[in-house]
């Protein structure tokens, strides 16, 4: 991956929409650290590197600044750009802002290799710190308080114990630089081991495609498919059998004479159901920066329900709840939720999201908890009946909504809405705050409630085709 990033990067693939959403959210975050930390901007970007080391010299030997951002450092051929340094005396303390809730191993790593460029540089270093998230923090409106959203982390020791590592492992770096051509290293877990590398593409381009490849087995993560692949096992039939579950020797099976597999338990799994049959979504949001009143930092806030209801004589009715604004929407929320499945029936979910978000809303208003308890109390997940009793070959390998869906009803789908999935929901509910025009909000208001309502719609397709597969 560095020997591509820095030497062939045309050939990196496109930013998907989660990774987009997470930069914007690292920018956001980034933002507010500069109001935490009021000090002095190195302007020069990544593309000027020589004008932001003159900057940072002149910063430094300046008494009357006390903080700088985006400060840089280059030492032994490596070049980094810190996020906070802090003025202490005869010292410059450190600090690493992450986007993030946790200080997991590579973040200590991240901003111990900052302090050793900067001490090779000549900057006396105080203390290394990370600045994360609170996840106790909440948004009460206004501006936010910046005292309280964030917590810093002291790492000062693991840093400097870090120090002979980072030396040796960035002598390896600079050698592999130093090679013609990029190393030949079989694709595995490694290159999805937290992000897709970038560069997968290149390194799986002469796979073949077939017909069933292993990729459609069920449950095995994508690191060992990229594995099996680079031992040459491209063919589903040709994965070894040794160490599978029954599950997936029924999938092998499904795939080797193309015919779906239906468990003679399914009809008996649908009786219980008690009309009229409800069918329910939920859609949330979530940010780094809480952008609704009573949310903590990537807190899933319920905003938005659909609920389709299929009555005893066949008619299909329509309910449904989108968020407006940006007070806390859990009460709205929920309360026309309770209003909507007053009375008997079965509610149908896909997934078990619907009865998370139940739970935290129930913990998070008492004085509902009952109703909505009750609510949970009545839900089915249609996921688990399908993945206890059927299997086509449709599926391709996974069990969520959109692989199911057109397996099991051709035709039906999402092509036809400006909103096709769950991340661009999201995208669409943050924009749809921001905006000013009413129109355009209106227009994203409608987009949403035409996505939501489509994948109630799609769960009553996938029972009355349940109901004939039985």
């Amino acid at each position: 991956m560095l020997w591509n990033y820095c030497f062939r990067q045309e050939l990196a693939a496109p930013t998907d929409q989660a990774t987009q959403t997470r930069i914007e959210g690292g920018y956001e975050v980034g933002e507010l650290v500069r109001k935490r930390y009021p000090g002095v901007l190195v302007e020069a970007d990544h593309r000027h590197p020589q004008e932001a080391l003159a900057e940072t010299v002149r910063l430094l030997q300046d008494p009357s600044v006390n903080v700088i951002h985006e400060a840089a450092f280059e030492f032994q051929g490596t070049l980094v750009r810190t996020d906070v340094l802090v003025r202490a005396g005869q010292v410059w303390n450190l600090i690493e802002a992450k986007a993030v809730l946790i200080t997991k191993d590579t973040y200590p790593l991240d901003a111990a290799f900052q302090r050793w460029v900067a001490v090779g540089a000549g900057l006396a270093v105080g203390t290394t710190s990370l600045l994360v998230l609170n996840r106790d923090y909440r948004y009460a409106g206004g501006e936010h308080n910046l005292g309280t959203l964030f917590r810093i982390v002291d790492i000062s020791e693991e840093a400097e114990a870090l120090a002979p590592s980072i030396e040796s492992e960035l002598q390896r770096l600079q050698a592999l630089l130093q090679q013609p051509n990029a190393p030949k290293v079989l694709p595995g877990p490694q290159c999805v081991d937290q992000y897709e590398c970038l560069f997968l593409g290149p390194c799986t381009k002469d796979w073949p495609k077939v017909p069933t490849p292993v990729d459609w087995m069920w449950n095995i993560g994508k690191g060992k498919k990229l594995g099996l692949h680079a031992q040459g096992i491209h063919h589903l039939a040709d994965l070894p059998v040794r160490g599978l579950s029954a599950k997936q020797l029924q999938i092998m099976a499904c795939y080797g004479e193309n015919q779906p597999w239906v468990d003679q338990g399914l009809a008996a799994a649908m009786q219980g159901l008690v009309p009229p049959i409800h069918f329910l979504d939920f859609e949330s949001y979530a940010s780094a920066i809480p952008k609704l009143i009573g949310a903590a930092p990537y807190e899933a806030t319920p905003i938005q329900w659909s609920c389709h209801t299929l009555h005893a004589d066949g008619q299909l009715t329509h309910q449904e709840f989108l968020a407006e604004g940006n007070a806390d929407p859990r009460a709205p929320f929920a309360e026309s939720l309770i209003r909507a499945l007053a009375g008997p029936g079965s509610i149908c979910v896909y997934s078990h999201f619907e009865r998370r978000i139940l739970k935290a809303t129930a913990q998070a208003l008492p004085h509902l908890g009952a109703e909505l308890r009750a609510i949970t109390g009545r839900l089915v997940d249609l996921l688990k009946i399908i993945q206890a009793h059927v299997y086509l070959p449709g599926f391709r390998g996974s069990y969520s909504i959109k692989s199911v869906l057109p397996a099991m009803a051709p035709g039906f789908g999402y092509g036809h809405l400006n909103i096709q999935q769950g991340l661009a929901a999201g995208d669409a509910f943050a924009q749809m705050l921001m905006e000013p025009d009413a129109a355009l909000r209106n227009g994203l208001r409608e987009d949403l409630l035409r996505y939501c309502a489509q994948d109630t719609l799609a769960m009553v397709e996938i029972l009355r085709r349940l109901k004939e597969i039985a």
